[in-house]
């Protein structure tokens, strides 16, 4: 079989996108983008939580060490368990005290938001079912979801927020991680009513986050909000700007396209693709 074209593969991709069942979103960082203004908001938090916990530090040392730990561990609470702090407990804790008001609502994002509302309206785009499933607890996930005017989509009412709280690790009881573990994902198609993750497309912020998806079988789309990877590990199948970015997408490559392009390609070379130069222009 011929190789695909850039073309080609985004138009196997998109088709892989829309035609599947469950859409399955990350949240932070993902349905919004990460401001200078949020970093704080998480690092703030996690200091005074260190704090009250008994870290006898001053707010801006703790806040300090929990960018370091973020640069060094890729999580912002790990470097505490060096000074005897429960990081478990640090973790729901800090949550608690995150200020959504942070999450800058500016007229950019809106407009983003709008596009992605537009695809769950949208009988040609819309998944059968949709959820988010994220490492934040739901003591922050669930304000966040209203800030950012999602809240009729997702809710506790529907249960399409699974949260850290309804991932931990059955046996240890302690939080998983969706770059090392795959339990996080069968709890999110168990709560949409999914079976095969072959039904499923996993959008993240976090490449390292999309490994275990597309191993599973799931269509994988990367968030770069502005930093677009020059070259796509195999286990992403596309990445794009912002999330609201998926109806374009769909726009400019899936419209006009009834079967996935090298199913197309695929037959052309069966029939002997000189003689098919129609199908092969295509690509």
């Amino acid at each position: 079989m011929m190789p695909l074209s850039n073309k080609a593969k985004k138009v196997d991709a998109v088709l892989k996108i829309f035609g599947s069942d469950a859409h399955i979103y990350d949240l932070d960082g993902t349905l919004y983008p990460y401001s200078d203004g949020q970093h704080d908001n998480i690092n703030r938090s996690i200091a005074r939580t260190a704090i009250e916990m008994g870290l006898s530090l001053e707010l801006k040392e703790e806040m300090i060490m929990a960018r370091e730990s973020y640069t060094r561990f890729g999580h912002s609470t790990a470097i505490f368990a060096q000074y005897g702090i429960d990081i478990e407990k640090l973790y729901f804790e800090y949550h608690k005290r995150k200020d959504v008001s942070k999450i800058h609502l500016s007229r950019s994002f809106t407009r983003n938001i709008q596009n992605f509302r537009d695809i769950h309206f949208n009988s040609a785009t819309q998944p059968t079912t949709a959820a988010i499933l994220t490492a934040s607890t739901h003591d922050w996930a669930d304000p966040a979801i209203e800030r950012i005017g999602l809240s009729h989509l997702f809710n506790a009412e529907t249960g399409n927020i699974i949260a850290a709280d309804d991932t931990l690790d059955p046996i240890t009881g302690k939080c998983t991680s969706k770059h090392i573990d795959q339990h996080p994902f069968d709890v999110a198609m168990e709560r949409m009513n999914i079976s095969d993750p072959r039904a499923c497309t996993m959008f993240e912020d976090s490449v390292r986050n999309l490994e275990i998806p597309h191993h599973m079988g799931m269509a994988t789309v990367l968030i770069h909000h502005g930093k677009k990877m020059d070259e796509l590990p195999d286990y992403v199948d596309i990445q794009i700007p912002r999330i609201g970015d998926l109806s374009a997408l769909y726009q400019k490559y899936a419209l006009g396209y009834k079967t996935p392009l090298s199913t197309v390609i695929e037959k052309a070379v069966k029939v002997d693709i000189e003689n098919a130069p129609h199908l092969r222009a295509v690509a």
